[in-house]
């Protein structure tokens, strides 16, 4: 009988837990600013292009609306079976045909992330872009509700990764948009690995 070799790589990155705000939805509620909680713990801080800081908001929770959906057009409804906790963060409901941005910056380069997009139906389209220290985009998803389906309440998971497999992501865009004239996009993260495709 042949001895057995185990061999372990060990990933610092992906041995970080993913963000799930569920701790600080704990300790806070809702509706507190999200932007230096992890950058002890993870190396990242959240803002927006337009300078309004991201907010968590609670699944099913009235305020503050990230989005509606669901049979009865509930505030930050969460279909059943879904791995989203109780909270989730968002850049407040807003009668607009797009989002605004959220920024998550890096204290150093890494090789791709991970998240979930919550409640992507209707006309939206959703965009994750991964920026390089020159902000020029490395990689870009782009995810349309008609291509995908309508996932009303549920969490859909998407990647961003380095094409050439360095470490040369140092800054995320995401945001959403609707087309010309329809109102009311909505807009949720949630289970962010900022290190590792997980």
């Amino acid at each position: 009988m042949c001895p057995s070799l185990l061999v372990l790589i060990w990933n610092e990155d992906c041995a970080l837990p993913p963000i799930q705000f569920e701790s600080i939805g704990e300790r806070s509620g809702v509706g507190v600013a999200v932007m230096d909680q992890f950058k002890d713990s993870h190396g990242i801080r959240f803002t927006t292009l337009s300078g309004t800081p991201g907010v968590l908001a609670g699944y099913n929770q009235a305020t503050p609306v990230g989005y509606f959906g669901g049979p009865n057009n509930v505030a930050n409804f969460l279909a059943p079976n879904q791995n989203g906790g109780k909270f989730f963060i968002t850049d407040r409901h807003k009668q607009a045909e797009s989002t605004d941005t959220l920024v998550i910056d890096y204290d150093k380069a890494v090789k791709e992330a991970s998240m979930d997009l919550v409640d992507i139906d209707f006309s939206e389209t959703y965009v994750i872009r991964a920026l390089n220290s020159q902000n020029q985009t490395v990689d870009e998803v782009q995810v349309q509700a008609a291509t995908i389906g309508a996932r009303d309440g549920q969490l859909s998971r998407f990647v961003v990764r380095s094409p050439d497999g360095s470490s040369s992501i140092r800054k995320l865009h995401i945001f959403g948009f609707n087309p010309t004239g329809n109102l009311g996009i909505g807009f949720g993260i949630d289970n962010f690995s900022p290190r590792c495709a997980r």
